[in-house]
């Protein structure tokens, strides 16, 4: 009897995904099975006292559309709820622009005036982190030789005047 062939067993061939660009961010942290534990993972190194309690993240959409006709609709790579209520931006910038900095408050600010209610007389509104990857030299950041840039609204005497708005600039070029 003539023993039957077995079939042969194909390595898997391991896959690149460049982090750098969207696609790949997306995959990185934004996959269901293993996403937003890397997210989490990914946020702790850089946050440790803010991500230290965040056990969970809620993705929202990336894409929020203005109350009117005329407004611009922002989209964001990544933006997500962490399961304490901060609310997080993720951007990926590669190529060079002048008003990056003015694009980014323009995103947090739309995260804000999308999370006050009606009625509010408090202006209960939420923390806002946007953590903001650079493939090149920022204008803003000129002066410093820093990878990471962490900007608060401080006042004249730079003390912080809220802590409801981080932006974070990691330079990786």
């Amino acid at each position: 009897m003539l023993a039957k062939p077995q079939p042969q067993k194909q390595e898997k061939k391991p896959v690149y995904i460049n982090p750098m660009t969207d696609f790949g961010i997306k995959k990185l942290f934004c996959t269901p099975n293993r996403g937003p534990e890397r997210l989490i993972s990914f946020l702790r190194a850089f946050l440790p006292d803010i991500m230290k309690d965040v056990v969970n993240i809620t993705y929202m959409p990336t894409e929020l559309l203005g109350d009117t006709e005329s407004e611009k609709r922002v989209v964001f790579d990544i933006y997500c709820v962490t399961d304490t209520g901060r609310h997080f931006i993720i951007e990926m910038q590669r190529a060079k622009q002048s008003f990056f900095s003015n694009r980014i408050i323009t995103y947090d600010s739309r995260v804000v005036s999308g999370n006050v209610e009606r009625g509010d007389m408090e202006y209960h509104i939420p923390s806002v982190i946007s953590f903001n990857i650079m493939d090149y030299d920022s204008d803003e950041f000129i002066h410093s030789d820093k990878a990471f840039h962490i900007v608060k609204l401080k006042d004249d005497e730079n003390v912080v005047y809220s802590e409801k708005k981080s932006l974070l600039f990691f330079r990786i070029e």
